[in-house]
């Protein structure tokens, strides 16, 4: 009987592991080098690389550049939502121009074909081909923001 209560004991007071003792230290000290965790922990260099590798895996932290790591952060969804229409807003304004400009080359084409300057009629249809490349490209983006974009039921 007294094994059990012992055992039941140690169940309830779980020892802390390594890894939670990092993620601790790093969540309660954002920005510290490999060399400040190693020091703080009293481990090694190697050990704490290893355990940083381990939380990274985990999915708990996100390591930067640099030799520094950081819990990851949830951005709030109005930022998202914010940023999203941003962004949408600026394809349609850029899809915009491109159609202009594309009208203003197919419109050049036209001349230089009817003054008999068939160099500059087939310039001026390639970079309109081009142009169109782009704006599909763009009307795709588009599409896919404007799907992010809308709340699903």
């Amino acid at each position: 009987m007294r094994v059990s209560r012992a055992l039941q004991k140690s169940k309830r007071k779980r020892k802390e592991t390594d890894s939670d003792r990092l993620f601790r230290l790093i969540s309660e000290n954002q920005g510290l080098s490999t060399q400040e965790i190693s020091e703080k922990l009293a481990w090694t260099s190697s050990k704490t690389n290893r355990m940083l590798g381990v939380l990274e895996r985990k999915g708990w932290i996100v390591k930067r550049v640099f030799p520094a790591a950081q819990p990851r952060i949830l951005v709030k969804p109005d930022e998202t939502v914010q940023r999203l229409n941003y962004q949408f807003a600026r394809l349609v304004e850029w899809k915009t121009k491109l159609e202009f400009r594309e009208k203003e080359l197919f419109d050049k084409c036209v001349s230089a074909q009817m003054e008999g300057d068939s160099t500059k009629a087939t310039m001026y249809a390639n970079q309109c081909a081009e142009i169109r490349k782009i704006i599909k490209l763009v009307s795709g983006a588009e599409q896919t923001l404007s799907l992010l974009s809308t709340p699903r039921s």
